[in-house]
């Protein structure tokens, strides 16, 4: 089954009771490079930690050439309130209707249910974005997901 998304505009944003998720920004890239400073950050990441904020530029294109393909939407979370930088979080497909979310919290902001709730709207968004996905008996939607970030 191939995936359809309707585009999405870089100025779409999601709101939840105490976050505000964004397209991500040049304006990001201090905050990036600080969380992969602290000790442990990149353990079991699927990327090497970058020597320089310079480095995190190639990831950045990507991040808005998926974008704009449809293929990938990475949001930037930030408190509603003061614009805090919290982390980040990605849903994307394969093309063939199979979705995945990845996230990751900035370790300052971590264990205060942000990503929770970010990842609570970021599957919503994938839902409603996209043509209801085929069902391959594979756990999936909210309460999944819900389930999931109990344990």
């Amino acid at each position: 089954m191939e995936t359809i998304i309707t585009h999405i505009p870089p100025d779409f944003t999601i709101l939840t009771p105490r976050c505000r998720l964004r397209h991500v920004s040049q304006a990001d890239m201090p905050n990036v490079f600080s969380a992969t400073r602290f000790a442990g950050f990149n353990d079991g990441m699927t990327w090497e930690a970058p020597a320089s904020v310079e480095e995190l530029q190639e990831p950045y294109r990507r991040n808005l050439a998926t974008w704009a393909e449809g293929t990938s939407f990475c949001f930037t979370i930030e408190t509603r309130e003061a614009s805090c930088f919290i982390g980040r979080i990605r849903i994307g497909h394969d093309g063939r209707g199979v979705w995945s979310i990845g996230y990751w919290t900035h370790p300052q902001q971590q264990g205060r249910g942000y990503m929770t709730e970010g990842a609570r709207a970021v599957v919503g968004f994938g839902f409603r974005a996209t043509e209801p996905p085929e069902d391959r008996g594979y756990p999936c939607g909210l309460e999944h997901c819900q389930r999931q970030s109990t344990r």
